[in-house]
């Protein structure tokens, strides 16, 4: 009687990984879950030598003991069916119990760990590139299933650092100098709203409403390191952090650095950098802008800053070299409002960067006026 019992079982399971199909899977699992240790031991051995169809009976297979995921996962044949069936896990709405399992055998198996990775880099690929392709935002569903840890180290981070290292075949998204960054970054902004960035914009505002401060701490840290290979995407994730006091305030020590290192390297990229993200938080994300109270803060009392008659001179100079990148009217207005306060004998080269700023912003007025760079 129990041969025959486990007999019938068995038959069900072969067509059902057959048929990739799974009927009445409520009795299927039903049968599995009163099995005793022995019985579920000998399932599991006749069925380890076939491939798993449906991903509902692999569910059902590792929700009942007969399978460990991560076992049944290392022992398949070859990486591209792993893939397969972590790829099928992430397409499907209804899977979240697999997917918890999948990440969380991640964080011990090495193998299982990098085929994830590859899913997850190719989702993060059909987000940009074809989202109409996505079935299942697993991201935000998966987020209350696993612990905060975890899902940052395994999801949150790993779907950020493929945006970070997004190879884009649009030239305009794949610019990395700095002062290319300054010209574009207006249209950059106005990009971001267009619709084929919907569920990209979806997924960043889903992640910021329980990581936030984490997100803007990684992002800093690649800032620190000098590790960003798509500068598009950067300031896209910056535009999409939700607002936080601590992390704004982060954020401007970052820009403390920069204004000390631009002068004690003389390296005007540093400046550079420390404008773009400047821009980028108290500009372009917010409809009330903070950006004219930081400039003032930061340019209007440059000289206070610095103590440094030299110092400000050699600022100064760097800050008129980045009016003939700027494209940003009210950018550079703000800039032309701003009061500065300057040392003796430095009225005429604030005159100058005054002058320059007004010319610039007649030439992005009436387009026909073509500003004299030499």
């Amino acid at each position: 009687m129990e041969f025959n019992y486990l007999k019938n079982i068995l038959d069900d399971l072969f067509v059902r990984f057959e048929s990739k199909y799974s009927p009445s899977s409520y009795q299927l699992k039903r049968q599995l879950c009163v099995l005793n240790r022995n019985e579920k031991l000998l399932i599991r051995k006749k069925i380890l030598d076939y491939n798993i169809g449906a991903l509902q009976v692999l569910e059902i297979l590792c929700e009942t003991g007969i399978l460990s995921l991560t076992g049944y996962l290392e022992n398949l044949p070859d990486e591209a069916e792993m893939q397969g069936i972590i790829a099928d896990v992430l397409d499907s709405d209804d899977m979240m119990t697999l997917l918890k399992e999948i990440v969380i055998s991640g964080t011990k198996s090495e193998s299982i760990n990098c085929n994830f990775q590859e899913c997850l880099h190719q989702y993060v690929v059909d987000v940009v590139l074809r989202p109409e392709l996505i079935r299942n935002e697993f991201i935000t569903k998966i987020e209350s299933q696993l612990p905060s840890n975890i899902f940052k180290e395994m999801i949150a981070f790993n779907f950020i650092n493929e945006l970070l290292s997004f190879h884009s075949n649009d030239d305009s998204h794949s610019i990395n100098d700095l002062t290319q960054i300054i010209s574009i970054q207006k249209q950059w902004n106005v990009e971001y709203q267009e619709e084929k960035f919907n569920l990209l914009t979806k997924i960043l505002n889903n992640l910021s409403i329980n990581h936030s401060h984490d997100i803007g701490e990684y992002l800093l840290k690649q800032l620190q390191m000098k590790e960003v290979n798509n500068w598009f995407y950067m300031l896209f994730l910056i535009k999409h952090i939700k607002e936080e006091a601590n992390l704004v305030g982060e954020f401007k020590k970052f820009f403390k650095n920069l204004l000390k290192k631009f002068h004690e390297m003389q390296e005007n990229n540093n400046l550079y950098l420390m404008f773009i993200l400047a821009r980028q938080l108290f500009h372009y994300r917010q409809e009330n802008s903070c950006y004219k109270s930081w400039v003032k803060l930061t340019i209007g009392e440059l000289h206070y800053n610095l103590k440094d008659q030299e110092k400000f001179t050699f600022a100064l100079q760097a800050l008129q070299n980045m009016i003939f990148f700027e494209n940003d009217l009210n950018v550079l207005e703000i800039h032309a409002q701003t009061s500065i306060t300057s040392p003796r004998g430095s009225l005429s080269l604030i005159h100058e960067y005054k002058q320059l700023l007004k010319t610039r912003i007649n030439a992005l007025s009436s387009p026909e006026i073509v500003m004299d760079l030499t």
